[in-house]
């Protein structure tokens, strides 16, 4: 068993940790190898060897791992030949040495080196497959705790092929191909070359893995610009098809960005939800009686709303006051002067609006006018920075207004009327040239030309400056389209880059024509989506499937190849249910529309899903309604989902059930599968 074990160890042991000799490879070699020694043909046995490397070195340890545990007559035939074709076949010791240190480790030793192998090489090393393949920065984080301490007991053992191992684990996870947040080249190059060093003593320097990490090492410090040791040379970098390098002559122009606002907001298509002119799904927050002031939330420096008569107000930030102005249900564009922790002032700006007596959301009648105490008002970033360029007018928007134009990283934040435990990103928008829809502000653009270009800035408080460098790109063509949607159009599909080689890209395919944009090549997932129809306020975001319940949707971009992306019909009804002794309970805050890619369809304005059937089998269907006056006052964000519904049923009759919606405006007819209860 603990052969079997070893065996299956070494076939995660390559650079790329998934990468292993198939199976027909394995059996081939032991048919021919086996068949050689039989008749002690020693040119076929080194004949099997050569065709069959990385498959005879896992058999052989195997076999040697179960001699040392059990000696037996063919045992000690098979790795007696082995050890001696190896011997010819690559001139090294390999073999020899690794049976040896097996046969001679005492029982304390091999008792240490066996509770390390069974226990923490196997657990961090699937670990470290799954921070790779999930691209998770906390499972990174967590290898980065453990994998000190297991070489440093590996190698108290001795035993210098884990030994090796463990060092690939630890370059791995510093290595940014692999951990593009928490990376580090230098520290990834210092445990990829104590692989190669160990892989040397024990005089095993023939396989794949070793070449792999030998080419990585090499990457690495060409990367770095540090000389080969072996030849004193810096090796010149070889540039991966997906990075993103510059024109050939191409310099950095820096721009002065002037303060402004949008001309006419609606005008502009933007990928944050915020950025619409639907009041009502803006940010909302109160003010109080005459004389109080309340801080908007989000942005920075901070600005408050101060009330100065019944119906009018100002807006401070540290400067001066802004004019004075009225809140009502018609928005409202206001300037003011913002102080800076620096001290410097510069202007920003704001839509605000408030609300009247008879306000209709999501089919409620709601009384949002301001009284003697105060009322509620809502608010959108509607400020930009703009400058030309020699590559046409460049605009950033503060679309999430928080008060910056763009951002190091984008962040995930919380949102009324979505789900516990989904977060979105509101993305601030950029525009080169004369399209009518921005970009998600990231590190690389296109104009609307379809020119590409790298971005930099330092001052993301008060957006002054930026650089842009022209760059040429290796391209593929992303081909979007939403099928068996009627009424809102699909105007926003975020996808991100998940290559290394151009940390941060964001792009949003629909600002091109008809939803066919040429991208970088590499792999990117969908982040987010939004369908809209602006004139009516109508809207939903869209979400890639929740996580450990659908795979992320993918979108692999090919050069010079088109990959179409087919969003919408079938849709289908998704909800959150528990059973109980005598009840179904519905969570309405989880209901969701899916799509043919599982992406799902959230925070629905305009059209609620209110009023849909839950039908049981073997008994009578009940409503299920949808948020009332009462619901949305207590909370604002139940005005996108309905109440939980508990349906109740005799003791040990539970029955199956799914969700019917006859006919939604947008949708059509909607069901969920039937779900049969667990026992």
């Amino acid at each position: 068993m603990k052969g079997f074990l070893f065996t299956l160890l070494i076939l995660f042991s390559a650079l790329r940790p998934t990468w292993a000799a198939p199976q027909e490879d394995t059996a081939e070699f032991k048919k021919a190898f086996e068949a050689a020694l039989a008749v002690k043909d020693n040119k076929g046995m080194d004949r099997a060897l050569r065709r069959h490397k990385e498959a005879a070195i896992n058999v052989f340890r195997g076999k040697a791992e179960a001699r040392s545990l059990a000696p037996g007559k063919q045992l000690n035939i098979w790795l007696d030949g082995f050890i001696q074709s190896w011997d010819r076949t690559f001139r090294s010791d390999f073999a020899r040495n690794y049976d040896r240190y097996l046969q001679l480790m005492d029982s304390r030793r091999r008792k240490t080196r066996d509770r390390l192998v069974v226990g923490p090489v196997t657990q961090i090393n699937t670990l470290h497959i799954r921070a790779i393949n999930e691209k998770s920065q906390s499972l990174w984080l967590q290898v980065h705790r453990e994998i000190d301490l297991l070489i440093a007991n590996l190698e108290k053992v001795g035993d210098l092929y884990f030994i090796a191992f463990a060092y690939n684990i630890k370059g791995n996870s510093y290595n940014p191909v692999f951990n593009d947040e928490s990376g580090d080249y230098e520290k990834s190059l210092a445990a990829y070359e104590k692989v190669l060093e160990n892989r040397k003593k024990l005089e095993l320097t023939q396989d794949r893995f070793f070449s792999d990490v030998k080419g990585q090492v090499d990457e690495i410090r060409a990367r770095l610009g540090i000389a080969d040791p072996e030849t004193g040379e810096v090796r010149e970098r070889k540039i991966h098809p997906e990075e993103i390098q510059p024109i050939e002559g191409a310099e950095w122009v820096e721009v002065s960005m002037k303060n402004g606002k949008e001309k006419k907001p609606g005008s502009i298509q933007h990928s944050c939800d915020q950025a619409d002119m639907h009041r009502l799904s803006w940010f909302l927050t109160s003010f109080g009686k005459v004389g109080d002031s309340s801080e908007l939330p989000f942005i920075e420096p901070k600005v408050r709303l101060k009330r100065v008569a019944a119906l009018k107000f100002v807006l401070e930030a540290g400067a001066e006051p802004s004019e004075e102005f009225r809140l009502s249900d018609k928005p409202v564009v206001v300037e003011y002067q913002r102080k800076h922790e620096n001290g410097t002032i510069d202007t920003h700006a704001l839509m605000l609006a408030g609300g009247n007596e008879q306000d209709v959301f999501q089919g409620a009648n709601l009384n949002l006018k301001s009284a003697e105490n105060g009322g509620p008002f809502f608010f959108r970033g509607i400020a930009t920075r703009n400058s030309k360029t020699p590559y046409g007018e460049l605009t950033l928007f503060d679309t999430n207004a928080d008060g910056k134009f763009g951002y190091e990283k984008m962040a995930l934040v919380g949102a009324n009327g979505l789900p516990e435990n989904q977060f979105l990103y509101r993305y601030d928008g950029i525009l080169l040239g004369k399209s009518k829809h921005s970009q998600p502000f990231g590190p690389w653009i296109a104009n609307d030309k379809g020119d590409w270009f790298q971005v930099q800035m330092t001052d993301f408080a008060s957006g002054s400056a930026i650089k842009l460098l022209p760059v040429k790109p290796n391209l593929g063509t992303v081909k979007v389209s939403m099928k068996g949607l009627k009424g809102p159009k699909l105007t926003s599909l975020v996808l991100s880059s998940t290559s290394s080689h151009c940390k941060g890209l964001v792009v949003d395919v629909m600002a091109a024509k008809r939803g066919t944009m040429d991208l970088p090549i590499g792999r990117y997932v969908v982040l987010q989506g939004l369908i809209q129809d602006q004139k009516k306020g109508w809207e939903a975001l869209i979400f890639p499937p929740q996580k450990g319940k659908g795979l992320p949707i993918y979108v692999e971009i090919e050069q010079d190849q088109t990959t179409e992306v087919k969003l919408g019909a079938p849709f289908h009804l998704g909800i959150q249910h528990e059973y109980g002794n005598n009840s179904l309970t519905l969570s309405g805050r989880t209901l969701e529309v899916v799509g043919n890619l599982g992406e799902r369809y959230l925070r629905i304005v305009g059209e609620p899903l209110w009023d849909m059937e839950v039908q049981l089998k073997g008994a009578k269907g009940e409503d299920f309604g949808g948020s009332g006056v009462d619901d949305i006052n207590k909370e604002w964000g139940r005005a996108y989902y309905p109440p939980d519904k508990i349906v109740s049923f005799s003791p040990g009759k539970k029955p199956s059930f799914r969700l019917y919606l006859k006919k939604h405006p947008w949708f059509g007819q909607l069901t969920s599968e039937w779900v049969e209860p667990k026992d």
